[in-house]
């Protein structure tokens, strides 16, 4: 069943590396944030928007799709 999204995968793992070591130095970082569509996705939009305080972090989690923009956005204030 998995081995078709293998090598299929939409996020970035360099993008979503940046996104984990800029959540690294935060002091009060996002406990859950899904990162990348199929994440969103499959956790739903109501969990995302209390998990990840709205759409802000969305945009930062859309942020490390393969084909985003190469800067990642602002991340939302504590």
């Amino acid at each position: 069943m998995l081995g078709q999204y293998f090598g299929n995968e939409t996020r970035d793992p360099a993008k979503a590396a940046q996104v984990v070591l800029k959540l690294a130095y935060r002091e009060a970082p996002a406990v859950r944030l899904p990162l990348g569509s199929d994440a969103l996705h499959n956790s739903g939009e109501a969990d995302t928007a209390c998990a990840a305080s709205g759409a802000a972090w969305r945009q930062v989690s859309l942020a490390t799709e393969r084909g985003a923009p190469a800067s990642l956005p602002a991340f939302p204030q504590s």
